[in-house]
């Protein structure tokens, strides 16, 4: 059942419009702790301190029905009247305040599923955002020739992550820093380059050493045969160097990006977005 509270400075007067409404569970003095559907001001001549009270109903429940009961004939004539303003409903009648309850509980349950709503996607607006910003991040940070180092690349993402998260209004989750995970293929490329250099002087002796012998100086060809052998094995170990580097930044790229993603999904997953559904009762 709907919960209204019904508050103002005459006590008589709150009694007898609460016991008149119907359909709800009218609560005489109630604060905001009740999880209240709707608020009712039964009000006086107007006076600054009611005025102060009815403005922080109206910005905490988001809606006020303020009622006056008729005056008498006998009554001192009023000063200053009260003024119409946003979030404020005037009722002339029990009657109103009974139309109003019930015109604005069901507005209550609209605003909860709106704000249900934006909250869903307000969530999805920063996911994808954060994703969207990380990836052109990544591909920056990994097409950088001064980022070379795992290390290095891998805190510069993490700062544009904090960014991004806080550029969208939210704050970045604690999230532990992983070690660095440099490829070892430090000992295979060196068993490579030898493989390379010992192929290249091999080849250039033995071709050296075949074109001495078919001009029947084999000393010449000898020695022609060493001076190819190194140009040869110099060029092997460079063609090496430069595959094998090649090969590692694309290891490199893939295991940053891997790692890149499976943190960014774990902080979207963990990152707390205010909710407008809690700050009007929806759940």
């Amino acid at each position: 059942m709907k919960k209204i509270a019904v508050i103002g400075p005459d006590q008589r007067t709150v009694h007898a419009v609460a016991s008149q409404l119907t359909r709800c569970r009218a609560v005489v003095g109630a604060g905001p702790q009740d999880d209240l559907n709707g608020v009712v001001a039964v009000v006086g001549a107007w006076t600054p301190e009611d005025q102060k009270v009815v403005d922080a109903v109206s910005q905490a429940m988001g809606a006020v029905m303020l009622y006056r009961p008729p005056r008498s004939r006998s009554a001192e004539p009023e000063g200053r009247a009260w003024q119409e303003q946003p979030g404020v409903y005037h009722c002339a009648t029990v009657a109103d305040v009974q139309e109003a309850v019930d015109t604005i509980v069901l507005n209550s349950q609209r605003w909860q599923a709106d704000a249900r709503r934006a909250d869903l996607e307000r969530s999805e607006r920063v996911r994808v955002a954060v994703k969207l910003e990380m990836n052109r991040v990544a591909s920056e940070i990994i097409q950088d020739p001064q980022l070379t180092d795992s290390a290095a690349a891998h805190r510069t993402y993490t700062q544009h992550l904090r960014v991004a998260l806080l550029r969208q209004g939210v704050a970045c989750p604690t999230f532990t820093e992983p070690e660095s995970r440099e490829l070892d293929a430090g000992r295979e490329a060196r068993v490579q380059q030898i493989i390379a250099l010992v192929a290249g002087l091999i080849g250039g002796l033995a071709l050296g050493f075949a074109i001495g012998r078919a001009l029947g100086q084999p000393l010449w060809g000898v020695l022609a045969g060493v001076v190819l052998a190194l140009f040869g094995a110099v060029a092997r170990v460079w063609m090496v160097q430069a595959a094998e580097r090649k090969a590692r930044a694309a290891q490199r790229a893939v295991a940053l990006k891997e790692a890149w993603n499976a943190l960014t999904s774990d902080v979207l997953a963990r990152v707390q977005i205010p909710r407008v559904a809690d700050a009007v009762g929806g759940r």
